[in-house]
């Protein structure tokens, strides 16, 4: 899980279970026996271009896990805010849209799509739950902006929107091209990947005599940062064998380098 979504959620007092992810979305059999051990409040996924692991849940996956949240009565958080940064494959209809059981709880942000850094988000579900939303985000936010809100309605409504997000697409398939190429050319140092089909991030792994630890700190004293897979794990010590690497707000030359000083810290992590 994303570090910052776990501080939230803790901070709300909310205990996290994890589950197991596999190359088509979570593990449904790992998801119902937590289900029957926990008893948990709700479902939190992020079907398309999971965080960290860039997975895109399988639409079988989908249908399933909608009808397993069915049958033991728990709502399904659906965080959906990189579904635009599709570079290959087929849009594959949201839980939200395949809902038949008025479980599914809708989020979206416009954060990472809207030009201008204005930071809106939207909550799509059931009219009751709505409105109790309406109620405690006056209590939770200090201050929404509505000239951000207006601005991108606009933006929206004129169709620069979709425009915007087809320039978006073009260039962001780009970038990740480019750094799967470049680490193609340091595999031998013990790091691969699998490369996703959208999102803004690469889930690496780690050969076994690569400290990963060791690694970010070499990465960091030359100037590269990234992010060590032990910190998307609620205990830590769970998550060895992974980094996780950004390519959204990075040049092409920055690629090439950061692959480079990558590479150096890579050898000088071998346990």
């Amino acid at each position: 899980m994303v570090p910052d979504n776990a501080s939230i959620f803790r901070n709300k007092g909310i205990n996290l279970v994890t589950v197991p992810m596999e190359p088509d979305g979570m593990d449904l059999a790992k998801l119902e026996t937590t289900i029957r051990k926990y008893a948990p409040k709700f479902i939190y996924t992020m079907p398309n271009y999971h965080n960290p692991t860039g997975i895109v849940m399988s639409l079988e996956k989908r249908k399933k896990l909608l009808e397993l949240a069915g049958r033991y009565c728990i709502p399904i958080i659906e965080e959906d805010s990189q579904r635009d940064f599709r570079y290959e494959g087929n849009r594959l209809p949201s839980l939200y849209a395949q809902d038949r059981y008025r479980s599914v709880i809708y989020i979206d942000s416009f954060t990472l799509t809207f030009p201008y850094g204005i930071k809106t988000g939207y909550i799509v579900g059931p009219t009751d739950l709505i409105e109790t939303l309406e109620r405690l985000i006056v209590v939770d936010e200090t201050f929404v902006s509505s000239l951000g809100q207006y601005i991108l309605n606009e933006y929206i409504e004129r169709g620069y929107y979709q425009t915007h997000i087809g320039h978006l697409v073009k260039h962001y398939a780009h970038k990740r091209d480019l750094l799967c190429q470049c680490l193609d050319g340091i595999a031998d140092k013990g790091i691969t990947y699998t490369k996703p089909r959208g999102g803004l991030l690469l889930w690496c792994d780690l050969e076994e005599r690569i400290n990963e630890r060791r690694l970010y700190h070499e990465a960091e004293s030359r100037g590269l940062l990234i992010m060590p897979g032990f910190l998307f794990y609620p205990k830590g010590y769970e998550g060895g064998g992974h980094v996780r690497l950004c390519f959204s707000n990075i040049s092409d030359a920055d690629i090439e380098r950061g692959v480079q000083i990558l590479s150096e810290a890579l050898e000088h992590s071998v346990e």
